[in-house]
């Protein structure tokens, strides 16, 4: 594939293993994104494992044996040879470079790079994921967590899990309620334990559900309170991502969405769930108690008021660098 075709326009964003551009398909007219191994991994010959990253996900996205939904569009993958200036930079090692469709709306939390520039990187977080105060006018309040229930599940019957569910993975488009998921780095294939490998089975999926994606049972009572992302740190090992998480619900009041919470993350702890439908039965049962928590939290005027100030900071003129335009995206959510 010819990487001249896609004329770049800006760094989105970047992290450790990868650098993401916004660019134009000079031929079709469409928004794509050009990934490319982080520089600094080039420099030092240390971006062989990034580069096999993007080839799996390229032959995971081709897949036909089954639907995987919410997944960004791959376009294809060029090569970079030693010396180009395509990226206006030239390094000493050849890589890979990924184009995929631009991903519309906003990635749930923004890169490191934009918290250094003071940008609240964790507002589509807590406001869409966290703490749904005021729903979208269709599809309810946790519509982002379900999709990504039926990708993990959609995975899990092709044979894979669907590991690295961060929220910078995930892109949120709030006028359609839709997600895509644009990073498949963290794909692996169940196993058994070793002596010197962990089990991995539709377990560790759940426990980074949770850990991400499940609704808070209070709400910030002030805007400043949605501005930074939740549980950003180093991903712990499984077992202490769990009990991290038991110990901060037994500190919660007593109730039935902190029961059934418990109840969740006891089976997952002992990874006692045979089949990943059994936890979706109980997380529904979950989501139901939680609508109603969340149908109390919205009769609060000082609570809804705090979501819809901080929402009002999506209008901030940095959002505009993603396929985002507040005044027509956030009509759902009755941001006058």
């Amino acid at each position: 594939m010819d990487l001249a075709r896609f004329k770049l326009e800006g760094l989105l964003g970047e992290g450790a293993d990868l650098q993401v551009f916004s660019a134009t398909d000079t031929v079709t007219g469409d928004a794509v994104v050009v990934k490319r191994p982080h520089p600094a991994l080039v420099q030092r010959g240390q971006h062989r494992d990034v580069e096999g990253s993007l080839l799996r996900a390229k032959a995971l996205r081709e897949q036909r044996r089954v639907a995987l939904p919410h997944l960004a569009q791959m376009i294809g993958h060029g090569r970079q040879s030693p010396g180009d200036s395509y990226f206006g930079d030239t390094l000493e090692h050849g890589y890979i470079v990924a184009v995929e469709r631009r991903a519309r709306g906003l990635p749930l939390v923004g890169s490191a790079s934009d918290a250094v520039k003071g940008m609240p990187i964790g507002l589509p977080q807590n406001l869409f994921v966290r703490h749904p105060v005021v729903p979208r006018r269709s599809g309810g309040p946790f519509t982002i967590a379900t999709d990504l229930l039926d990708t993990a599940e959609a995975f899990l019957r092709a044979g894979h899990l669907l590991l690295d569910l961060r929220p910078q993975n995930v892109f949120f488009d709030p006028r359609s309620g839709s997600i895509e998921i644009v990073d498949l780095g963290g794909v692996v294939t169940p196993r058994q334990a070793t002596r010197s490998e962990p089990q991995l089975d539709l377990h560790d999926v759940i426990a980074e559900i949770m850990r991400w994606y499940l609704p808070a049972l209070d709400a910030p009572p002030t805007a400043d309170g949605y501005r930074l992302p939740h549980v950003m740190d180093a991903t712990p090992s499984f077992a202490g991502a769990v009990e991290g998480m038991l110990e901060a619900c037994s500190k919660l009041a007593v109730g039935g969405a902190r029961d059934a919470t418990l109840r969740i993350l006891e089976v997952t702890r002992r990874r006692g769930y045979e089949a990943f439908g059994s936890f979706r039965r109980d997380f529904d049962r979950l989501l139901d108690l939680m609508a109603d928590h969340y149908a109390e939290l919205a009769g609060s005027k000082p609570i809804v008021d705090a979501w819809t100030e901080a929402l009002a900071q999506l209008r901030q003129p940095a959002w505009g660098k993603f396929l985002f335009a507040a005044e027509a995206d956030l009509v759902s959510y009755h941001l006058a």
